[in-house]
């Protein structure tokens, strides 16, 4: 006798485990296709296209279409128009070397400005390069003031030099005439008298006169020795340049007079 078992016996022991929590149907094996209520779902098994949590990219790998690397930013051109405002402003005392720093300060800060770099350093590139350049021109304008006025006071000084050497060439040229007086009221004297270097002794007595002349600017001069025996002996010696007496002295032992010519 054959023995056959029970009608819906196969879910339970044909050998394989049920799905986790799956309630068992009578009647029948449930359907394969249907996922079970309450059955773990399968690890991997994210639909297509659905992003996985934690996923990185490989080394190396390409970034996604339309993304924009980022690169880093450098602010060489407003360092730079940084520094040459400073040079600007420490060299204007040259005028075209000041003058043309600031003008390299100005435009490479303005590019700078353009392409977004240090804002700061831009602006103060481009301020320092324009004190630069205006300290530089006013420095430069004054110089010129100055030497306008330095080359104008040496153009009359020079002026002035030559009218004296010509007044003193005509001064020089011009002919002069010399008359010693000497009064002796008693007894001898001895007269020395002459011009610039050159001149001459005399024994007198009572009035004594001597006329000489001489060219351009000149001294002379007229010295009177009295007798020291004499007695009330009185001196006197008087000199005159051109008929207009310059010098006049009187004495008992000795007296001496002289006149020039550089006032006349």
């Amino acid at each position: 006798m054959t023995y056959e078992p029970p009608a819906g016996g196969d879910a339970q022991h044909s050998g394989q485990p049920q799905p986790y929590g799956a309630q068992p149907q009578p009647g029948g094996q449930p359907p394969h296709d249907a996922q079970q209520y309450g059955a773990p779902q399968q690890y991997g098994s994210q639909p297509y296209g659905a992003p996985q949590y934690g996923t990185q990219q490989p080394y190396g790998a390409q970034p996604p279409y339309g993304a924009q690397l980022q690169q880093p930013q450098s602010n060489g051109l407003a360092i730079t128009a940084l520094v040459l405002g400073i040079v600007a402003i420490v060299t204007c005392w040259l005028p075209l070397l000041g003058g043309l720093v600031g003008i390299a300060a100005i435009v490479l800060g303005a590019v700078a400005l353009r392409k977004r770099q240090s804002k700061g350093m831009s602006i103060t590139g481009v301020i320092t390069g324009v004190v630069g350049l205006l300290a530089s021109i006013a420095l430069f304008i004054v110089g010129m003031l100055v030497a306008t006025a330095a080359l104008s006071a040496a153009n009359q000084a020079s002026q002035e030099f030559d009218e004296i050497i010509a007044s003193q060439e005509a001064v020089d040229g011009v002919e002069h005439s010399v008359e010693f007086v000497v009064t002796v009221s008693a007894g001898e004297a001895t007269v020395t008298f002459g011009t610039g270097a050159s001149t001459s002794t005399a024994d007198v007595s009572g009035e004594w006169r001597e006329a000489a002349t001489f060219t351009g600017q000149d001294m002379a001069v007229l010295s009177v020795v009295g007798d020291f025996g004499a007695e009330d002996q009185q001196l006197t010696c008087e000199v005159l340049i051109d008929g207009e007496s310059v010098d006049l002295q009187e004495g008992t032992s000795m007296v001496s007079c002289t006149g020039d010519t550089f006032d006349f």
